[in-house]
Order: structure tokens, then sequence, then C-alpha cells
């Protein structure tokens, strides 16, 4: 009576083990169904069109009034919502380089790194001195483009940090160390905005 007693709680267990594997599999498809049901209804809406906006966000700073070298020191979050989508990225401000020679930087970031394909997404301010003087004039700036992904990998459906940072330019061009400055008494912006993907060429 002990050894049946003994097969049959290890029967139980080993149904248990089955139960328990066959609702993570139930659980799985689940989330593979649910996706799928997002990627049809997300085509839907994209449909032939390669212009079509599908989400976007927005957030301003006033008088931001960044001094030098910063990375990130603009952010926000936003929520993507296909894996095949393209992010469109703006930023304007009030962009000043003071240092003679100097050449400054600003890119964007999402989630800490540049965005590679199909490339960075920056602008520079490079001044030379004018007349032995040295100028000291704020200009606003606009920083735009489109990103498929960064450096590590493809963006894909969820949520991301996209933020600004800025720095010196690429050495190679013989420019010296910027002294730069973000958002003097202005407002700057920040937009993210999710498209289809582009057409074919």
């Amino acid at each position: 009576q002990q050894r049946i007693d003994q097969q049959q709680q290890h029967n139980d267990q080993q149904q248990q083990r089955i139960d328990q594997q066959q609702q993570h599999n139930d659980q799985q498809q689940q989330r593979i169904d649910q996706q799928q049901e997002q990627i049809r209804q997300l085509s839907q809406r994209c449909g032939s069109s390669s212009t079509k906006l599908l989400n976007w966000r927005s957030q301003a700073w006033r008088a931001l009034g960044v001094r030098g070298n910063v990375a990130d020191f603009a952010n926000m979050t936003f929520r993507k919502e296909m894996n095949d989508s393209y992010l469109r990225l703006t930023w304007t401000s009030d962009l000043r380089q003071y240092r003679n020679g100097g050449c400054s930087r600003w890119f964007f970031e999402i989630d800490n790194h540049e965005c590679e394909a199909p490339f960075p997404i920056d602008g520079i301010v490079f001044l030379n001195q004018a007349e032995g003087k040295l100028v000291n004039v704020h200009r606003p700036g606009t920083i735009t483009g489109f990103c498929k992904g960064t450096r590590a990998g493809s963006l894909l459906a969820g949520v991301h940090k996209v933020s600004m940072s800025v720095g010196d330019c690429e050495k190679n061009y013989g420019t010296a160390a910027g002294s730069p400055y973000t958002g003097w008494q202005s407002t700057s912006t920040m937009i993210v905005e999710e498209f289809c993907p582009p057409q074919e060429t």
C-alpha cells in the first residue's frame, strides 16, 4: 500500500508539472496572439501609405540655461507602437558657440545610444573669430531626422527614453573644444513622432 501511495504521489506531481507547463504554454501563446493582433491592427493603420503619423509627443523647457558640454540635459519617454516604424526626432532651441575656433555638437540619443540607422541625428555650431573680436551671438537652431535603430539595435515597440546632449565636434576636423550654451532666455522643445515605414526605393 505504501508503494501504491508513493506511486500516486509521483503521478500527482508529474500531472502538476504537466499542468504548469500547459499553463505556461497557454500564456505564451496568448502573448503571441496579442502581438500578432497588434501588428495586424497597426498594419491596417499604415496600409500602403508611408507618410502616416501613428503617434507623437512633445515637451518644452523654458530658459534651460545649459552651459558647456552636458550629456542628457533634456529628455522624455516615448511609447513606440510598432516594431518596424521610424521615429522622427526634432529639437528646437537657442544655440550658441563662444570659443574662437571652437566647435560644439548637439545630438539625440535613444536609450543612451546614438541613432545609426540611417544616420546620427545631430547639428554643429562652429565659430571663427572675426576681425580680432570674439562674438557672442545666440541663434535659434533646429535639429531633426529619422531614426530606425541605434548602436544597440532596432527600436522595437515599447517605452524608450529620448534625450539631447551636447559635446565637442570630432577632432579630425582640427577644431578646438567648444564653449556651448543651450536655451538662453527662450523655449526649447523636443518633439518625437512615430511614422509608418517609408516607401520602397
